[in-house]
């Protein structure tokens, strides 16, 4: 989306992973965006971050950056972190967030290692994703949740039915 909004889009993944990221975003790339996205190596927990993302992160005005979904293994944990405390030390201006799925069930260790390795971490939404409905047409908008998710949900028929919930945290960088 930001994309089409003018912006440019810098995506990652596994040296493994690259090869299907890059076929994606070519079956998605669309005339009026094909040369602002970018398809880029990185390995987490590395030396440094690669050369050609630090020279995209410096030649802007302003980076988001938006991790979606990978929070997903713990071996990653220390991993991630360093990179994302490179992310500060090249950008220490940027915004980071990250999207995770209630059903991770490492994410408050997570969130407990990322704290104690310096990071600030601020709930901005919880998006609830009705899990158990017939038909994924039946969900027409998620239900944002800027307070807890706890309370019961129920589809259009009165069956309770169990959320999954995607939490949206911002990190911030204490150091």
């Amino acid at each position: 989306m930001s994309v089409i909004l003018g912006c440019h889009a810098v995506l990652t993944d596994l040296p493994e992973a690259l090869d299907l990221l890059l076929q994606n975003t070519v079956l998605n790339e669309k005339e009026l965006i094909k040369d602002r996205i970018v398809a880029l190596e990185l390995s987490w927990g590395g030396k440094s971050l690669p050369t050609s993302l630090i020279k995209m992160m410096k030649s802007v005005e302003y980076v988001i950056v938006v991790g979606a979904d990978i929070v997903y293994q713990q071996s990653l944990f220390d991993p991630l972190l360093t990179s994302i405390r490179q992310l500060f030390e090249c950008r220490p201006d940027i915004e980071f967030f990250l999207g995770s799925q209630s059903i991770r069930t490492h994410l408050k260790e997570f969130y407990t290692r990322a704290e104690a390795a310096g990071f600030q971490l601020s709930v901005q939404a919880r998006v609830v994703v009705p899990e158990g409905l017939p038909d994924i047409n039946e969900v027409t908008k998620p239900i944002v949740i800027l307070g807890e998710a706890d309370s019961p949900l129920h589809n259009n028929k009165g069956t309770r039915i169990k959320p999954n919930v995607v939490e949206i945290v911002k990190v911030s960088s204490v150091c």
